[in-house]
């Protein structure tokens, strides 16, 4: 067994709790949160614009909207996937747990293996990162 595929496997324990916080925090009470203002500038863009004017203007009816989601949302629509408002939200729920895991892993070699665990539970709970894995808009 080689040392890089052991040192992989020994953070799957070690991350699976953070994560699952991480995850039962974004997603609860997700389904009463009602999709409004910021959040429906992105849906509205791609519903309405090709991808080529996604990426051609920053605004879409004065508002402005994140360019790559919302090029992939419509890039995906183009393609016949059916959007609802969960999947619309899966990119940012997707990254916020991502964070989880990936921040972690990035900082070890820096800070040590004690405080990068630290810090994965840091981003399961931050109240701000919560709530933006939560919304549409990629703030």
């Amino acid at each position: 067994m080689n040392q890089p595929d052991t040192q992989r496997r020994s953070w799957i324990p070690v991350l699976l709790p953070p994560v699952a916080v991480a995850a039962l925090l974004r997603g609860l009470g997700l389904e009463g949160q009602v999709l409004a203002d910021d959040g429906l500038h992105s849906v509205h863009a791609a519903l309405t614009l090709t991808v080529g004017q996604i990426f051609g203007t920053f605004t879409f009816g004065g508002a402005d909207y994140g360019v790559p989601l919302t090029a992939f949302s419509r890039f995906l629509m183009d393609r016949g996937v059916t959007f609802s408002e969960w999947t619309f939200r899966f990119p940012s729920l997707l990254a916020g747990l991502a964070a989880v895991i990936v921040l972690p892993r990035l900082a070890t070699p820096r800070v040590g293996r004690f405080a990068a665990i630290a810090l994965a539970w840091l981003i399961a709970i931050s109240p701000m990162l919560v709530f933006y894995s939560r919304i549409i808009r990629p703030y």
